[in-house]
């Protein structure tokens, strides 16, 4: 939800690993994007509820629920665009059959590639289209 006091995009940054988050979350708001953190997936799903981000992003394996626990919580309850990030590419199979709206990349990741990536799931989400791949 764009920030009545800033007008930015909010995006959600959820990941166990703190300097991760604090790399991406300063570049987001370099790009000028309001952007939120959570380290578990349950903190999570309780910013998400609070805030009501325009965009989550949010590493596959951390504790107290892993990505896909978060985002099928939050299909729940919102269309918003998500983009899991995750080290190693597993075989996501079913997972990723359930899910609407996700895109996955690997990390490492250049920051220009995750505000396009961002920039580009905003858009699509806005114009009505899915942004899943």
């Amino acid at each position: 939800m764009m920030n009545r006091r800033t007008g930015r995009r909010c995006v959600l940054v959820v990941d166990n690993d703190d300097a991760l988050t604090d790399v991406v979350r300063r570049r987001l708001e370099a790009a000028d994007y309001d952007c939120v953190t959570a380290s578990t997936g349950a903190m999570g799903i309780a910013v998400f509820e609070h805030r009501r981000p325009d965009l989550v992003v949010t590493d596959l394996n951390m504790p107290m629920g892993n990505g896909f626990e978060l985002v099928e919580t939050i299909r729940r309850r919102s269309s918003v665009p998500i983009l899991i990030m995750t080290g190693y590419r597993p075989d996501y199979g079913d997972e990723v059959r359930r899910c609407r709206g996700i895109t996955i990349f690997e990390k490492p990741f250049d920051g220009n590639e995750l505000v396009d990536r961002i920039d580009s799931a905003i858009m699509l989400h806005e114009s009505g289209e899915s942004a899943a791949a």
